[in-house]
């Protein structure tokens, strides 16, 4: 899942909403009540389930440790105490809530990668080739390799987006090579593969003058 992906389903999940309300205005308020047979009866409890699902979600999510900017963007939506709890007494009331809702979705996007680098077969060290000094421990397979990387963007201001992000997220360390990096004997991990550096930090701000 990338951030492009993660912002076009949540810009998609308006579109659908918008399109779902316009429709539903066409019909009576007689109508919207109306017990259709459905689990939560008519077209507005129904929409309103929706809408409660979606809060009852965003407000677990908001309670990671990295999501505190979610977590207060979501003090106007508290977690609902029941699925059928009504959210507003109208349609126009439910679809203001469902907008207001959507825009907090839209607003904010996560992403969590995975990296995956399969091991390899080692640099001989050049005692290990000529044969003159072979380490009792040595070993010429080098490990696979994984790591995640994560980034929270909010998109809430006009025409500025801040992206936050970590790299490496649980600090692992690259496995044991050796390689001699820059042919300096016994670096212990090869750079073209593998970063020594451990958890990292990044802030992207990029702002669309256009």
């Amino acid at each position: 899942m990338t951030p492009g992906a993660a912002v076009l389903m949540a810009s998609y999940n308006r579109w659908m909403n918008q399109r779902l309300y316009q429709a539903a205005a066409t019909l009576t308020e007689e109508e919207i009540a109306r017990d259709r047979g459905a689990f939560f009866g008519s077209i507005l409890r129904t929409l309103n389930h929706i809408a409660i699902a979606d809060t009852i979600w965003l407000n677990r999510f908001s309670q990671s440790e990295d999501a505190v900017f979610l977590h207060g963007a979501l003090a106007a939506f508290p977690a609902p105490r029941a699925l059928d709890q009504p959210l507003a007494v109208s349609l126009r009331g439910l679809e203001q809530h469902r907008a207001a809702l959507d825009q907090v979705i839209c607003d904010w996007s996560h992403t969590l990668t995975q990296i995956y680098r399969a091991g390899y077969k080692d640099e001989e060290p050049i005692s290990v080739r000529n044969g003159t000094y072979i380490p009792s421990n040595w070993d010429p397979d080098v490990d696979s390799d994984t790591t995640y990387n994560y980034s929270l963007t909010y998109r809430g201001f006009d025409k500025l987006r801040v992206t936050f992000g970590i790299k490496n997220l649980f600090d692992s360390d690259p496995p044991f090579t050796a390689h001699m990096n820059d042919y300096a004997a016994g670096a212990g991990w090869e750079p073209r593969v593998a970063d020594p550096r451990g958890r990292a930090y990044t802030l992207e701000l990029s702002y669309k003058f256009l």
